[in-house]
C-alpha cells in the first residue's frame, strides 16, 4: 500500500495494491481449477495467456462450491487495515479502503467458459458476496468496492452489430446491477472496465473505437440499484499493448455519447508511454468529453506490473495529476 502514498492527495479511496495476489485472476483460477469435480478437457496451459487458456468442465455430483477464502479478499483487507489506519493518522485525513473484487462474471467465464455463467454462476457470485459483506463489516462501511471486469468490456467489443451491442449492454448492465443489489445496504462501488492484461497483452490487442464501452457505461448507470452508490466508472482509453492513441483524434468522438454525471476515470496512463504522449491523448479526448474526468488511471490494474513498471506508472500518475489538476 505504501507505494500508492505519493498519490494520497489525489486518491478518493486507498487500494491495498493486490500485492498478496499478483497477476490478478491467475492465482484464483489455479485454486479454482484444483477444486473437486473440476476436470480439464483440453491441452491448454494457464501460463500461456488468453490464447492458451485451458478449458475445464465441472463434473462433480453436487453444485460447485467455491470457499470464500479461496478469493482472499477479506484476508487482504485484514492485512491492509492497520497499514491504512497508520497512514490516515500520519496524514490527518480519512480515506476509505478500496477493495478490489474480480467481477464474478469474469471468474466464472475464465474458469468454465460460457457454462460458468449459464450453469454455475451462483457458485461464483455467492463467495464474492460473502467476502464483500465481511469487508463491509470490518471497515464499518467505510470501504469502496471496485468491481473489475474486462470480461464485460470484451464481450461488448466482440459484437459487430450496433443493435446487438446496445441490447447486450442492457443485459450485461442488468446482470451487474443484480449482483450489486445483493451487496450490503449503503455499499459504495466503482466499476473498473478494461481490456485485460496478461503478460502485457490485451484481450483484443487493438482499439477500434470506444462506442462499445460507452454503451456499457451508460447502461450500467441506467440500471444501477437504489441504496448502493456508484462512485465512478473506469474507462479504458488505452490497453496493455496499445499505448494512448494520438494519431487518430476522431477516435475519441464516441466519448460524446457518455450521458452520465457519474465520475469517469480516464484509463489513459500507460507505463510504456511518456508524459507528453499521454497529455496529447488526454487533450484529444477532452475535445469530446466536456466534463472534467474524475481522475486519471492506468489502462488496467497494477497487479499485472513488475515492481519497476509500477514505480514508473506511479511517477507518471503523480506528475500527470499535478499537471492536470494542480
Amino acid at each position: 500500500m505504501r507505494k500508492f502514498e505519493s498519490l494520497w492527495h489525489y486518491l478518493p479511496s486507498f487500494p491495498e495494491g493486490d500485492t498478496a495476489f499478483p497477476s490478478w485472476i491467475m492465482p484464483r483460477l489455479r485454486a479454482t481449477f484444483a477444486l473437486p469435480g473440476m476436470t480439464k478437457v483440453d491441452n491448454g496451459n494457464i501460463e500461456l495467456g488468453y490464447e492458451g487458456m485451458p478449458s475445464y468442465e465441472y463434473r462433480g455430483e453436487a453444485e460447485l462450491e467455491i470457499p470464500p477464502v479461496l478469493l482472499g479478499y477479506f484476508e487482504q483487507a485484514e492485512a491492509a487495515k492497520p497499514i491504512l489506519d497508520r497512514m490516515i493518522h500520519e496524514h490527518g485525513e480519512q480515506k476509505p479502503y478500496q477493495a478490489n473484487i474480480i467481477d464474478p462474471y469474469d471468474h466464472a467465464f475464465f474458469a468454465l467458459g460460457a457454462a460458468g455463467v449459464t450453469d454455475h454462476y451462483e457458485s461464483f457470485r455467492k463467495p464474492a458476496l460473502e467476502e464483500i459483506a465481511a469487508i463491509h463489516r470490518l471497515f464499518h462501511g467505510d470501504v469502496v468496492f471496485q468491481l473489475e471486469s474486462p470480461g464485460r468490456t470484451v464481450t461488448m467489443e466482440t459484437i459487430e452489430s450496433q443493435e446487438e451491442r446496445a441490447a447486450k449492454a442492457v443485459a450485461l448492465a442488468s446482470d451487474l446491477a443484480e449482483f450489486v443489489r445483493r451487496m450490503p445496504a449503503g455499499a459504495r462501488v466503482t466499476i473498473h472496465l478494461c481490456r485485460g492484461d496478461w503478460e502485457h497483452t490485451s484481450w483484443m490487442k487493438q482499439i477500434n473505437g470506444y462506442e462499445p464501452v460507452v454503451l456499457l457505461a451508460n447502461a450500467i448507470v441506467a440500471a444501477w440499484p437504489e441504496g448502493r452508490t456508484l462512485e465512478g466508472i473506469h474507462l479504458p482509453l488505452a490497453g496493455a499493448d496499445v499505448l494512448p492513441l494520438v494519431d487518430t483524434p476522431d477516435m475519441y468522438r464516441q466519448l460524446e455519447q457518455l450521458t452520465t454525471d457519474v465520475p469517469i476515470y480516464a484509463g489513459i496512463v500507460h507505463e510504456q508511454a511518456d508524459a507528453e504522449r499521454i497529455v496529447t491523448a488526454l487533450t484529444q479526448a477532452r475535445q469530446y468529453y466536456s466534463r472534467p474526468f474524475g481522475g486519471l488511471s492506468t489502462s488496467c490494474g497494477m497487479a499485472r506490473m513488475t515492481e519497476a513498471e509500477m514505480d514508473r506508472a506511479l511517477r507518471l500518475l503523480a506528475e500527470l495529476m499535478e499537471r492536470v489538476t494542480g
